[in-house]
């Protein structure tokens, strides 16, 4: 099992780690903001025709 704290090589890796982890959890966040503009749409009576593009106001990142 791997450590995701640890580099190819066993040896720690914190820096890595952080920036491995912030950017998991902000696509974690945004996955979750997705679906539930998707259940808000089915559940009023509407369907979805266009795939969704966010824009983090924070990062500027852009998401497809």
């Amino acid at each position: 099992m791997s450590k995701p704290w640890q580099n190819n090589s066993g040896c720690s890796d914190p820096t890595a780690y952080a920036a491995t982890k912030a950017v998991s959890e902000e696509e974690e966040r945004v996955n979750e903001l997705i679906r539930i503009l998707k259940n808000t749409i089915r559940l009023t009576g509407f369907e979805l025709l266009n795939r969704i593009e966010l824009r983090d106001r924070k990062s500027g990142r852009i998401y497809r």
